[in-house]
């Protein structure tokens, strides 16, 4: 029985210059296309993944907004003179305190809330020697073991910052002039399920996986959230999103 090279060997001329050129124009063809198979499939997984950033772009600035506007809620608080009038004057009577926190305090805290469900709790945490009023106000003393609790004070700044399972959004209140400076922080919250919550509905059927990161003007990061099944690091798309 003949090898395939014996055969070869005794085919007609014409069959061999036949098969010849056949398998001289067939590998050119075949590299050819396995350069064009990759091109088109890195092609691919660019179009792939540039279109994912744009749309995590999107959501981005999305979650920014909604974020943005939690602030002005609160930088509105924070220089709401009938709260100024409640934690900056030592020495009010009772009946004068509780007027102000039946008629004035409550219900505002209570209509933020009311008005603006994604917040979790709201409270304003205080150094006046007043009886702590549960949804209300808390003595100041229970964050000074806080890693930010001295700097939010030199800065004065509204900050987000990663408490447990909860995201807070902290500024000192302004005080009233012409009384003794006193430290008050209010405290406005939201839950970590809301903010991945945010992500999704604004996410929709967008392509995944990602990581979601958030992070402050200084890098440090106060949030972060792994949609679906996450690779190696170098495969994984970030979505960094700063915030004041």
């Amino acid at each position: 029985m003949k090898t395939p090279i014996e055969r070869i060997l005794d085919m007609p001329m014409r069959h061999k210059l036949l098969y010849s050129s056949l398998l001289i124009a067939f590998i050119p063809a075949l590299i050819i296309g396995g350069i064009l198979v990759a091109r088109t499939r890195s092609y691919m997984t660019e179009k792939t993944e540039q279109s994912l950033r744009e749309d995590m772009q999107v959501m981005s600035s999305g979650l920014s907004d909604q974020m943005q506007r939690l602030t002005v809620v609160l930088e509105n608080l924070t220089h709401n003179e009938t709260l100024m009038q409640a934690f900056s004057v030592p020495g009010r009577r009772m009946y004068e305190r509780y007027e102000d926190f039946t008629y004035y305090v409550d219900p505002l805290l209570k209509n933020t809330l009311a008005y603006n469900p994604e917040i979790h709790s709201l409270l304003i945490y205080t150094e006046l020697n007043i009886p702590a009023r549960g949804g209300c106000n808390e003595p100041l003393a229970m964050l000074e073991g806080m890693p930010w609790f001295a700097e939010i004070f030199d800065t004065h700044a509204a900050a987000w910052h990663q408490v447990g399972d909860e995201l807070w959004l902290v500024k000192p209140m302004l005080n009233l002039s012409g009384y003794a400076y006193v430290r008050n922080l209010v405290v406005l919250s939201v839950s970590r399920q809301w903010v991945i919550g945010a992500i999704n509905n604004l996410s929709g059927d967008k392509a995944g996986p990602y990581r979601w990161r958030i992070a402050d003007a200084e890098q440090n990061v106060v949030f972060e959230y792994a949609s679906g099944e996450i690779g190696d690091e170098e495969h994984t798309l970030w979505q960094q999103m700063p915030i004041d």
